[in-house]
């Protein structure tokens, strides 16, 4: 079984959701992490307002997986559009990244380097550093490398259907 097929089958589960259904709120616990594959999502905070709208190539709550001492959300996600979204839970992410398989590895940390780069992007929005008015164009540049991840992962799921 290769790498992609394993992660899904062992940590991943796939998540639908209707036009302005609420995928998560600030407060909730940030146990996963969500990849869409189809749709658009609207993230936003009491506090900073919209970041921005995510679709393809963006991940949503990756803070489950790139910072340990975040154990609840810090900002709320609905559905835009209807959309579907692979979620990565964190327990079980973790527990794969203890197996000894090398490609197994090296593709977990490609995929964690993306999740690391966007959520120090919306840190970046959370903190004032890039406002929402230009959150477009920043996750337009963070997205190619998430793409291609979501991409992967979305061609790998198909097989395993």
């Amino acid at each position: 079984m290769n790498s992609m097929m394993l992660m899904l089958k062992k940590c991943c589960a796939f998540v639908s959701l209707k036009k302005y259904q609420i995928l998560y709120k600030e407060g909730d616990e940030a146990a996963l992490l969500y990849v869409p594959i189809y749709g658009e999502l609207t993230v936003w905070s009491q506090r900073h307002g919209q970041f921005g709208r995510l679709g393809l190539g963006a991940t949503v709550g990756e803070e489950a997986v790139c910072d340990k001492q975040f154990s609840l959300r810090s900002d709320n996600c609905y559905a835009e559009a209807e959309s579907g979204l692979i979620c990565i839970v964190r327990e079980k992410w973790l527990a794969l990244k203890l197996q000894k398989d090398a490609q197994l590895q090296r593709d977990l940390t490609t995929l964690e380097d993306v999740f690391r780069r966007n959520h120090f992007t919306k840190k970046r929005w959370r903190t004032g550093i890039i406002n929402s008015t230009r959150s477009q164009s920043v996750v337009g540049h963070t997205q190619s490398a998430a793409a291609l991840a979501a991409k992967t992962i979305l061609h790998a799921y198909h097989k395993h259907l």
